[in-house]
């Protein structure tokens, strides 16, 4: 059977998200420059999977959901 991964960005870390990539998407147009892609970090926590963290450009955007489903 085929196990997945799925990460959830929690609501705080969504609008985080969504109000950045907004705006570097808005300088990038208003630059006449192609909007360019955004690097999402996830942090893991090794000793418990339940307290990770999403990160852009290090900054913390919040807590995310890790989970394994089979």
């Amino acid at each position: 059977m085929t196990t997945k991964l799925v990460i959830t960005l929690t609501e705080e870390a969504t609008n985080k998200y969504l109000e950045f990539s907004r705006k570097q998407t808005g300088d990038h147009v208003d630059e006449n420059c192609e909007p360019s892609d955004i690097t999402l970090m996830i942090n893991i926590a090794a000793s418990n999977m339940y307290e990770s963290s999403a990160y852009i450009n290090q900054q913390e955007l919040g807590e995310v959901e890790v989970n394994l489903i089979e």
